[in-house]
């Protein structure tokens, strides 16, 4: 199916209803949403470019609702100070991986996403474009089929062992670099707390958060987001969000007070080395990238200060190695302290 071609769908309120999905309807015109651009390029020094390509990835959807006052506000607040549109994309990337906890739970709002503080996938990917867009920046959809396994590092084993396929598809967001015209993959899917390596996107290259292996092939990319077949999906489970609260959202939370070496052994458990491996060896490339940039420093799961990376060189991790293992991450924090290996 692609998913490009797809047109935004009404909210079947009754199935919405079911699962716990609190929603209200609203429309836009072009016209509208044109007016509501201008007095946002008041606020911001990029020029949005409000085109007939570009309109669709700027205006209001369906559980992305870049025209709500919270968003915007919000939005406004995370990029002071941000020069460019990739200044500001990298803020809400930011933003998202620090702020907003993954959680398995069906569809929500963006402004319930942002109260709760919490999403799926999806969520995530359509709060994060509602913060794009609501300063300017076009944000997308991107759909990847995906082995049911990306979901097992975050659900209970007994939970993970009932789920109907084998197959799902993982969405994530793409934001517009408007200086350049270029769409970057930049998928804040997990949270630093459920991530033992360091998480950072270096605003330059596409960022997804599968094993190679895992990912089956590419759907497409879309303004809008097929709701009504997700909520289907999670009818399906009978993933409800009281189920979801009750049985999943424990475990997810115990995860994360995990210190990085019980977390790394998780995920080996969990997913074998070589998938555990090809997770910290994709995040590093990205470290290393974002590393060398001077305008930005990396991020880590904890506060460390970065303009002395001595301890970081000393600890004998060979920060420029093309090559990581998750046993590094085992052996030393990511800021270069010392664990007390078993």
């Amino acid at each position: 199916m692609k998913m490009a071609g797809k047109m935004d769908e009404e909210i079947d309120l009754g199935l919405a209803e079911e699962l716990g999905v609190e929603y209200e309807p609203y429309k836009m015109s072009d016209d509208e949403v044109i007016e509501a651009l201008r007095q946002i390029n008041k606020e911001v020094p990029w020029e949005i470019p409000v085109s007939k390509e570009l309109l669709p990835y700027l205006r209001p959807t369906i559980l992305c609702e870049a025209h709500h006052p919270e968003i915007r506000e919000e939005a406004l607040r995370i990029v002071e100070g941000a020069e460019t549109s990739i200044d500001a994309a990298m803020m809400i990337f930011y933003y998202m991986i620090s702020r907003i906890k993954y959680a398995m739970e069906p569809p929500k709002t963006s402004p319930d996403a942002l109260r709760t503080r919490k999403g799926n996938c999806f969520t995530k990917a359509g709060l994060q474009i509602a913060l794009l867009r609501s300063v300017g920046i076009p944000g997308r959809y991107s759909f990847d089929k995906t082995l049911l396994k990306v979901i097992k590092i975050v659900v209970p084993r007994e939970i993970f062992e009932k789920m109907p396929g084998k197959f799902t598809i993982h969405q994530s967001a793409d934001a517009y670099h408007i200086e350049r015209r270029k769409w970057i993959q930049c998928d804040t899917t997990f949270d630093e707390g459920l991530m033992p390596f360091p998480y950072n996107w270096n605003g330059k290259t596409d960022l997804l958060l599968l094993c190679p292996w895992w990912r089956l092939g590419h759907v497409g990319k879309s303004p809008y987001f097929p709701v009504n077949e997700l909520l289907g999906r999670f009818k399906q489970r009978g993933f409800t969000k009281d189920f979801c609260a009750r049985e999943i959202d424990p475990f997810t939370e115990h995860l994360r007070t995990l210190s990085i070496q019980e977390l790394c052994k998780h995920y080996k458990r969990t997913l074998g080395r070589r998938d555990a491996d090809s997770f910290a060896h994709i995040l590093y490339f990205h470290f290393v990238g974002h590393f060398r940039d001077v305008h930005y420093n990396p991020l880590f799961r904890y506060d460390t200060n970065l303009e002395d990376l001595s301890d970081l060189q000393e600890s004998g991790l060979r920060i420029f190695e093309p090559k990581y293992s998750v046993e590094k991450f085992e052996e030393w924090s990511v800021s270069g302290i010392p664990f007390e290996v078993e």
